[in-house]
């Protein structure tokens, strides 16, 4: 559970499986939140300065568990890369669930 009130955003980091450049991904997670609202899925650099991914994705979500896919552009540079959940400073809950990055063939 993500609250707002104490994260202004969550980011996700898995160690060593660095990003290609010139390579596409898939980015898929399950989302859903305490009260209607949107967030924002962006990629970042794990390191500075910290450039966009790709990724930069508002997304609106409710109270039912939803799936959300996104397939965005070629990496800039190797990576590791991660990805940040922005839900602001709203208040009310978010959840995330079952995250999958994959390349793209």
């Amino acid at each position: 559970t993500v609250t707002a009130a104490f994260y202004y955003d969550v980011q996700l980091k898995q160690i060593e499986v660095p990003a290609v450049a010139g390579t596409s991904y898939q980015l898929c997670l399950m989302l859903k939140a305490e009260v209607p609202r949107t967030v924002v899925l962006e990629l970042v650099e794990d390191d500075e300065p910290w450039a966009t991914g790709g990724l930069w994705e508002p997304v609106s979500i409710d109270e039912t568990w939803r799936e959300v896919c996104f397939t965005f552009g070629v990496m800039p540079v190797a990576g590791p890369y991660r990805l940040a959940i922005e839900v602001g400073e709203a208040t009310p809950a978010v959840w995330a669930d079952d995250v999958r990055l994959r390349s793209c063939p």
